[in-house]
């Protein structure tokens, strides 16, 4: 039951990823005409936002993918010292995410519905509404919250061992 669990939730960070992938490959487009639009003289007040704000939340959406595969941040001196506790580490990193992660989607909800309560608007010519570009904060607190018990409910502790022998 909980390898199904951990599956399911394992889609939904593989599906976050593909739109942090989407995201991140469609960038190009709204930068390559706004550098076509500045050099005609008809700059755009909305590229840079828009571009920046793809690109936050590109990343805050790739982090199920990159904790699911190994790439997130990790110090290795206890796990290269303890070879065999490999298991007891990773579970260890895998609640730690999964309690930061909902703090991040906690706090970042709040500040979403603040930013929506109060009608907070960008200080630009665009004025995007800031609880747009801010979701992406509770959004990748969800997807490190859902990949974190995919980890923990799919067995994968220890499945690494030999990668922190040297």
């Amino acid at each position: 039951m909980s390898r199904c669990v951990a599956r399911f939730l394992e889609k939904i960070g593989d599906l976050l990823g593909v739109a942090a992938a989407a995201i991140m490959m469609l960038l190009a487009a709204p930068v390559i005409y706004d550098a076509v639009a500045r050099d005609l003289g008809y700059p755009t007040i909305w590229g840079f936002e828009v571009t920046l704000y793809a690109l936050i939340a590109g990343a805050f959406l790739a982090n199920a993918q990159a904790l699911k595969h190994g790439n997130h941040f990790r110090v290795r001196v206890l796990l290269t010292l303890f070879p065999r506790a490999a298991k007891y580490f990773d579970w260890l990193a895998w609640v730690t995410t999964l309690v930061f992660g909902a703090v991040i989607a906690g706090a970042g909800t709040m500040f979403v519905g603040y930013s929506y309560t109060n009608d907070i608007h960008a200080p630009t010519l665009l004025g995007t509404p800031m609880w747009i570009p801010q979701s992406a904060l509770p959004l990748g607190g969800l997807a490190l919250v859902l990949q974190s018990l995919a980890l923990l409910l799919g067995g994968h502790a220890g499945r690494s061992e030999a990668e922190y022998v040297e």
